[in-house]
């Protein structure tokens, strides 16, 4: 009888051994799929509705109309309560046409995406619970061409491709992005030579043609929203779609900020001598969100017109 309680009484002490060191009351152990290493962490990255979304490095997340580029390291993050205690699985859909690779940062709730590729991009999200319930989400995005945000930045080509002729060389869907500064090269690589009409924007009407397999370049002088009218095949052709946006101007521009109408330029002086000088985008997009000095007024600020005050801080 004694024997008995004894081994019934060392039993129950191994198991609750074995459950106190193994449980995880948070979150419990996984293995992540990218790396395959074990992991007991606990952290909480985000609550609310299941779901995959994307983050700028610093932090901000990127808006539900804000397009992938090839310049960014992106962040990609697990959304929902008790996140921490599903096994997770990120995946680039086999649908997707664009070319971005998912890398893991040490954490099972995040991953890195990097593009080499413009076009469409689909993001799979799958958790298993602990309950073994299976929960999947989806992210879609378009990767754009690279947006230069620096000096760095090599100026922006476009190529008018073979078979053109008299159509449109681009469409307003898809239009050449260009900050007030920058060279615009474009290359003929069409069987006729052709000749870009402009109405004095983004920079001044040309009489040269650009010859077959040749290559003009052009300086941006003024902002040229894209729906714009006024730049055109002038041989008889069609459109050419460019969104040319003044970082000046945006670092200027006001806003309505606690009941008076400021700017970047307010607190942060004029754009040549800026206490901002070398600031990044990430950082511009974290200091929107989070609201710091006021500046979540500036949300109003297109992905583009953010990048153009960037680059102005950056020459």
């Amino acid at each position: 009888m004694r024997k008995t309680i004894v081994r019934t009484l060392s039993l129950f002490a191994l198991a609750f051994i074995a459950l106190t060191a193994f449980q995880n009351c948070d979150a419990g152990f996984r293995v992540d799929p990218g790396s395959g290493s074990l992991s007991s962490s606990g952290e909480r990255d985000l609550t609310g509705a299941f779901a995959v979304r994307a983050f700028y490095p610093g932090g901000a997340e990127l808006s539900t109309a804000t397009n992938f580029d090839l310049t960014t390291d992106y962040e990609i993050r697990a959304a929902g309560d008790n996140i921490s205690s599903a096994l997770l699985t990120f995946s680039v859909s086999t649908a997707s046409t664009a070319v971005c690779t998912l890398s893991s940062v040490g954490n099972l709730t995040k991953r890195n995406l990097r593009c080499s590729s413009t076009g469409s991009l689909v993001l799979l999200l799958r958790a298993i619970w602990p309950d073994e319930s299976i929960t999947n989400a989806m992210l879609t995005r378009t990767v754009g061409a690279a947006l230069p945000t620096g000096t760095n930045s090599a100026d922006v080509t476009f190529t008018i491709v073979s078979g053109t002729g008299t159509q449109a060389w681009n469409t307003m869907a898809a239009p050449v992005r260009v900050f007030v500064g920058q060279t615009l090269k474009i290359n003929n690589n069409d069987s006729r030579a052709h000749r870009l009409h402009t109405g004095g924007s983004p920079f001044p009407h040309q009489d040269d043609t650009i010859p077959v397999n040749g290559s003009k370049v052009f300086t941006i002088q003024s902002a040229h929203p894209v729906a714009s009218e006024g730049v055109y095949e002038h041989d008889g052709g069609g459109a050419f779609y460019i969104d040319a946006v003044d970082g000046k101007a945006q670092f200027t521009r006001t806003f309505n900020v606690a009941g008076s109408q400021q700017s970047c330029a307010t607190c942060h002086g004029g754009i040549a001598a800026s206490n901002k000088r070398g600031t990044q985008l990430g950082n511009l997009n974290s200091a929107i969100q989070n609201n710091a000095g006021g500046m979540g007024a500036l949300s109003s600020l297109t992905d583009l017109e953010r990048r153009a005050i960037v680059y102005e801080l950056n020459k």
